[in-house]
């Protein structure tokens, strides 16, 4: 009995215990392991075919990752052009500040969370004096160069949580978020300031340019982007109209009542 009980651990017992060793591997994802000295039996083919599967298991299990990083590769573009898209939808490819669309979103935004929040924001609408001569006299490339530096002096005389877009041609926009009249009519000086002392250079002569900017309060009674951008719009004509280089605020009052302009 002794002897019987030796040749069945020896013939059956050991050799299911390492399969089964086997199987609790290759469930917890592991491939490495080898089963060696299996014999010509039943048990031997079990093991020949178990190891088969693993084999199988551990080239769909290489496949699948390969598989796996070659979507994620194919995700990570996908996002990145969808992101490079997004930047130019909304984004000005000249000087690289925000598009009108992407304003007048950036705006919409400002509007909603002024009229949630109660917060005070400014509209400033500016309007580059003097800037078509120059373009005329010295082309569109001088042009644009001087709409690239311009419009990258004015950004540095904002603060980080305020918005600058080129609204079109020589047009720009700012939105000035949790800010006050006082604070915007500090901000625009600064920046008629760093226009009027811009210099452009061109074929031994010296270019100035200026800026007339229209000022706009978020007073709790505009109801669209397209009203907020018209009162600063018309105030930065008035203010390019009374002599150029001005600031001018829009004030608002009812229709039968004076210039809303002060």
């Amino acid at each position: 009995m002794i002897g019987i009980g030796i040749e069945v651990e020896i013939i059956i017992r050991r050799p299911i215990g390492k399969l089964v060793n086997a199987s609790r591997a290759l469930a917890r994802g592991t491939y490495s392991f080898t089963i060696t000295n299996y014999k010509n039996d039943e048990i031997g083919e079990l093991t020949y075919y178990f190891l088969e599967m693993r084999s199988a298991l551990e080239k769909n299990h290489i496949s699948l990752k390969n598989e796996i990083n070659v979507q994620r590769r194919k995700a990570d573009d996908l996002a990145l052009r969808k992101a490079e898209s997004d930047y130019k939808a909304y984004h000005d490819a000249l000087t690289g500040q925000i598009n009108r669309q992407g304003f007048e979103r950036a705006l919409y935004n400002a509007l909603c969370e002024s009229s949630e929040y109660k917060e005070r924001s400014v509209l400033l609408y500016l309007d580059l004096d003097r800037f078509k001569s120059v373009n005329d006299s010295c082309g569109h490339l001088a042009g644009d160069r001087i709409l690239q530096e311009v419009s990258a002096s004015m950004k540095s005389e904002i603060r980080e949580e305020d918005s600058l877009g080129r609204l079109g041609g020589d047009e720009f926009g700012i939105i000035l978020k949790s800010c006050s009249l006082k604070k915007a009519h500090e901000i625009a000086s600064g920046i008629i300031n760093r226009v009027v002392n811009y210099r452009f250079n061109y074929e031994e002569r010296s270019f100035s340019i200026g800026v007339s900017i229209g000022v706009a309060e978020y007073d709790g009674d505009i109801a669209s982007t397209e009203s907020w951008l018209q009162r600063a719009d018309k105030a930065c004509y008035i203010a390019k109209n009374s002599g150029r280089g001005q600031v001018v605020t829009y004030k608002h009052v009812p229709e039968h009542e004076s210039d809303p302009i002060h």
